[in-house]
């Protein structure tokens, strides 16, 4: 079985040119590969499930937080990619709304207009 450093290493070039990436520091800091957190104990995660064929390379490998792994048990094939991408799109988009709460906060006179997934601040 491959460590999870190296599963991270391999998977994370591939992320990032079909624009899923991680993190740009994954390689110093192996997070969840979906929701990104770094303090829960990390599993690897069959993207092709063993009892299906998968086989226990970093090709079908991904290292995942123990509740993404639990959700992504049932998922195989372009079902797991769509997950995948559904709760990394999420994941940002709820790190996005938690930063721009802080900057408003600190930016009270800041207004933010958001539409379609774009923000527009007018100080």
């Amino acid at each position: 079985m491959p460590k999870k450093q190296t599963i991270a290493e391999y998977w994370n070039p591939i992320l990032i040119r079909i624009g899923l990436e991680v993190d740009y520091e994954l390689q110093n800091n192996i997070q969840c590969f979906t929701c990104g957190k770094t303090d829960q104990r990390l599993e690897r995660a069959h993207i092709k499930a063993k009892c299906n064929g998968g086989i226990d390379s970093v090709k079908n490998l991904h290292v995942l937080c123990r509740g993404c792994h639990e959700e992504s048990e049932f998922y195989e094939g372009d079902v797991y990619w769509r997950w995948y991408k559904h709760k990394r799109v999420n994941e940002f988009n709820d790190i996005l709304k938690n930063d721009i709460a802080r900057f408003i906060a600190i930016h009270p006179q800041t207004s933010v207009a958001h539409k379609d997934n774009r923000f527009k601040f007018v100080l």
